[in-house]
């Protein structure tokens, strides 16, 4: 009669120890139990990395420095001998080949100047006459360029380019009041056809990865290049105290001139 009292201890301690061995253990942390998924996910994020990327996208700024006869030319004409800009490029990348191919354009600067006139208008009134000159320069290259890809950190490249540079002088007048506000305007341009070679080197500086295979790369680009250029006219415009718009021009039979940039390139 006592018998089944005893055993109704036994049975309620068995089916507890039974419900904790199949709850989950309070110490273990839950995200243990996703495991599997975290290591399929680094796995698959390694290997979007690893994913060659064909397009190239770059923006740079830049500092050219004319050589020799080009510089002596525009020290001449009382010009500015060194040039600041910001360039533009797009290329295709053949990787795993270490091959790219790119079209660069440049927008150099060697100097603005500015001066107002204070002239009559009519008998009573003041009129300003604002004189605006640009230097500029514009080059335009193709590259083909060794680049290989080591470990999707680091491309350092070497590189052949020819293409054509622009060399433009300008200056435009107009009037504050408005009556012929174009009073005059003049252009002064030549053109120099160019090949060169560059060296440079690009570092990631990060990856965008969007799952389930999308990959964009930005790489900080550091270059130098060493240009040789055909014959070309390089002019100058200059506004006279007098408010006369005087054109100096030096002929410049092998322009040379180095290239310095640094800016960002975009890999997708």
């Amino acid at each position: 009669m006592h018998a089944p009292l005893k055993i109704l201890p036994v049975l309620l301690l068995l089916i507890a120890l039974g419900n904790r061995a199949g709850a989950q253990p309070e110490n273990v942390p839950a995200s243990a139990y996703d495991r599997p998924s975290n290591i399929y996910e680094d796995t698959l994020i390694e290997r979007i990395r690893n994913i060659p990327l064909e397009w190239q996208f770059g923006l740079n700024f830049r500092v050219s420095n004319p050589q020799d006869t080009l510089r002596r030319a525009l020290e001449t004409l009382d010009g500015i001998s060194t040039g600041y800009g910001f360039g533009l490029e797009a290329g295709y990348y053949f990787d795993p080949l270490p091959v790219a191919t790119g079209l660069h354009i440049g927008f150099d600067f060697y100097g603005y100047e500015n001066r107002r006139f204070v002239v009559p208008l009519g008998s009573l009134f003041l009129d300003t006459i604002n004189y605006e000159v640009y230097n500029t320069q514009i080059p335009v290259n193709l590259s083909l360029r060794v680049q290989p890809n080591i470990a999707s950190w680091v491309y350092p490249y070497a590189e052949v380019l020819g293409g054509f540079t622009l060399i433009q002088s300008s200056v435009s007048a107009t009037r504050a009041s408005g009556v012929n506000a174009n009073v005059a305007s003049k252009d002064e341009s030549s053109i120099s056809w160019q090949y060169g070679t560059g060296v440079g080197c690009m570092v990631k500086v990060v990856d965008i990865i969007n799952l389930p295979h999308e990959l964009q790369r930005t790489l900080l680009d550091i270059r130098l290049r060493y240009l040789w250029g055909s014959a070309a006219t390089v002019s100058w415009i200059n506004v006279t105290d007098s408010q006369e718009i005087s054109i100096n021009s030096q002929r410049v039979e092998s322009p040379e001139i180095v290239h310095f940039s640094l800016g960002l390139t975009f890999q997708f």
